[in-house]
């Protein structure tokens, strides 16, 4: 139950992130005041997994130093934004991002220089650097404040319940 929340928060929060980016971008980019964001709803498994990027890092490297850390998201994430780009463009042929189109109505992005057949591309890396050790600082931070409690027998409540005890506490 811990790691299915733990994995929708992640899922939303990836999502929110790059609605906000999409939207702050546009508008600086193109001076595009209406604030509107994009994000693919294939992105909610996809920034969930990043979840299992983190606990993997934590469970095998977490005495490497931050920098070391960040390089070692960034490149997993890199790696998982290829495994599942192809996956999704291979099996259902569509394309939830593509670093090659240089779609730029309405304020979409712009071609990428360094990517590989538009699934991955190289200046995303500084970007997923930062955003796995944020990532790794919303782990850290569910684990500590994060309580899940399960209450079948409460019909007052619902089912579960969940508190987030304050940092300061």
């Amino acid at each position: 139950m811990k790691l299915l929340i733990y994995f929708l928060i992640f899922a939303f929060s990836g999502m929110v992130f790059e609605t906000l980016s999409t939207a702050i971008g546009d508008s600086i980019r193109c001076r595009k005041k209406d604030l509107l964001g994009r994000c693919s709803l294939w992105m909610l498994p996809i920034y969930g997994v990043i979840l299992f990027i983190v606990i993997f890092v934590q469970q095998f490297f977490p005495h490497y130093p931050w920098w070391l850390r960040g390089i070692l998201y960034a490149v997993l994430i890199t790696c998982w934004e290829f495994i599942s780009g192809s996956a999704i463009k291979g099996l259902f042929h569509v394309k939830p991002w593509d670093y090659a189109s240089d779609d730029r109505r309405n304020g979409f992005a712009r071609k990428k220089k360094y990517h590989y057949k538009g699934i991955i591309c190289l200046e995303y890396l500084p970007v997923w650097f930062i955003m796995g050790l944020v990532a790794e600082a919303l782990y850290f931070f569910l684990q500590n404040h994060l309580t899940i409690y399960n209450y079948f027998v409460s019909a007052k409540f619902g089912p579960l319940m969940i508190f987030i005890r304050p940092w300061f506490a």
